[in-house]
């Protein structure tokens, strides 16, 4: 099968058991996995590789699309986790008969990791961990300070360092090491303050929806729908994936893309596009571009909205909401959500009621 023709296969799959949602999932997603391998077999100094973010309403199918395209890859492609752990990034050193052994960071397992709530940081420093994944995301490399290296004896870090020199490990302090990786991270949220609070969302290609797009006839495609995939475009993935060679490492884009104000990272995220559908041999026009970028638009704009722009579209969108469902919808804190529902309240944009239990549903005044 040749690389087109495995593209349409893994695409209508997607589509055929998950609809609009599948689609669009498998066609972000073999991007992206394009683009690694763009970036594994080139000299680029332009950063190819992606990453992607599923960040819309809970409960409609991302952990199930970042499982799914998980089994397609298999483990030697592609690792799964349901946060980011401190060790994932930093490794770890334990003692085992009373000699340290270091342990190193999970990006060195696989060339994908698949992340299935990505809003939760876990481990100690969490801030300190965020600020390397960051350092990850954007330049391929990181600086870990960990206590525990300086256990090791320098002999041994010398093996370390040429057993993991694809890596370019470098124990270049007494108790920190730095490294180099192109792993790219396959991810989903619905918190919206974590992906803002940490500058995250800058960090990928985001596939968001509005409420009103995911609906009661989203469910029922998939209720009735099986999934059936050809094997051998599986087989032919893995292996394109691993072992393609690609020499181009530059898409041009028309004239028509830069009259939209078009920033130096949004330039690099619509690059990287027409250079991974060309991967897969896929031909982009202007119209492909100014789309996708149209969507990125939407996306920041979205991941950006503070917390009273968020409720007030869910009210709009959904009519009435009690404070929990509100807080479930948006990611947002119990006591952020409750304060900025009184000061909303205060300023009469919205409305309230009472119900049953003493509580009380929010609602536009239209």
């Amino acid at each position: 099968m040749s690389p087109k023709e495995v593209y349409n296969e893994i695409v209508r799959a997607f589509e055929e058991k998950y609809s609009f949602i599948g689609r669009d999932f498998a066609e972000r997603v073999l991007l992206t996995a394009a683009s690694w391998n763009i970036q594994k077999t080139t000299k680029s100094f332009m950063r190819l590789n992606g990453h992607l973010l599923l960040m819309y309403r809970h409960g409609f199918l991302k952990s199930t699309l970042l499982r799914r395209f998980k089994q397609i890859m298999g483990d030697e492609l592609c690792s799964i986790t349901n946060s980011v752990r401190a060790a994932s990034i930093r490794g770890s050193v334990y003692s085992h008969e009373g000699s340290p052994v270091f342990i190193p960071p999970t990006v060195f397992d696989s060339p994908f990791i698949v992340c299935t709530e990505f809003g939760q940081v876990t481990g100690d420093e969490t801030s300190g961990v965020v600020q390397e994944l960051l350092n990850l995301l954007e330049e391929g490399e990181t600086s870990v300070q960990l206590v525990k290296i300086a256990s090791l004896p320098e002999e041994y870090k010398i093996e370390l360092e040429e057993k993991y020199k694809e890596y370019e490990l470098d124990f270049y302090k007494i108790n920190g090491f730095r490294y180099k990786t192109n792993t790219s991270w396959i991810v989903a949220t619905n918190n919206y303050r974590v992906i803002r609070s940490y500058a995250l969302e800058s960090r990928f290609d985001t596939i968001t929806y509005s409420d009103k797009e995911l609906t009661h006839e989203l469910t029922k495609h998939v209720d009735r729908n099986e999934w059936h995939i050809d094997e051998d475009a599986v087989y032919k993935l893995r292996e394109y994936v691993k072992n393609r060679k690609f020499d181009k490492t530059k898409f041009e884009l028309p004239d028509e893309i830069y009259s939209n104000n078009i920033s130096p990272r949004e330039s690099a995220s619509l690059q990287r596009f027409g250079l991974s559908r060309l991967w897969w041999g896929i031909k982009t026009k202007v119209e492909d571009l100014i789309a996708l970028f149209k969507k990125m638009r939407i996306s920041t704009a979205r991941s950006r909205s503070n917390i009273s722009d968020i409720i007030m579209k869910l009210l709009e969108i959904h009519g009435e909401l009690s404070s929990k469902e509100i807080i479930d919808l948006s990611g947002y804190a119990r006591s952020s959500v409750y304060s900025t529902l009184n000061n909303l309240y205060e300023n009469g944009l919205v409305k309230r009621k009472l119900v049953e239990h003493k509580a009380f549903v929010y609602f536009l005044d239209r």
